[in-house]
């Protein structure tokens, strides 16, 4: 069992799973499996530096709270199978997430996501789609 955060996440990242993101993104699972290696440390680093002052740990804390009693809150992580093969509930995550990075990382967001395409040679539309799911 895993001991940390990214450990868990990717617990839940099964083959099958890695199908469907990839299928979503337009990439292969294996590139979709690399480019989720570099989006969720990225969008975990983008929420700890939001957290390092009053005035950003309040603006997650509020962030968490709203999207946690939403349609996507709860145990996403487990449901992610079930998310992914519903298109209506994938696209619904992809404009959740995309929304969410416009919070984190402001109009770096496309920054950020061509520092993951580079580094895992996917396209900058695909590491976009990524980041917004991690």
């Amino acid at each position: 069992m895993a001991n940390d955060l990214l450990g868990m996440i990717q617990g839940y990242l099964t083959p099958d799973v890695m199908g469907k993101i990839g299928s979503l993104v337009g990439e292969s699972p294996a590139a979709a499996e690399k480019g989720l290696g570099s989006a969720i440390p990225a969008v975990l680093s983008g929420l700890m530096n939001m957290g390092s002052t009053s005035s950003g740990a309040s603006t997650l804390l509020n962030l968490v709270n709203g999207y946690m009693s939403g349609n996507l809150g709860g145990s996403l992580l487990s449901s992610l199978p079930a998310l992914l093969g519903n298109s209506q509930q994938s696209s619904s995550m992809l404009s959740t997430g995309a929304d969410l990075l416009g919070k984190i990382f402001g109009n770096k967001t496309p920054t950020v996501a061509e520092q993951v395409a580079k580094a895992v040679g996917i396209g900058s539309p695909s590491a976009t789609k990524l980041l917004s799911l991690a």
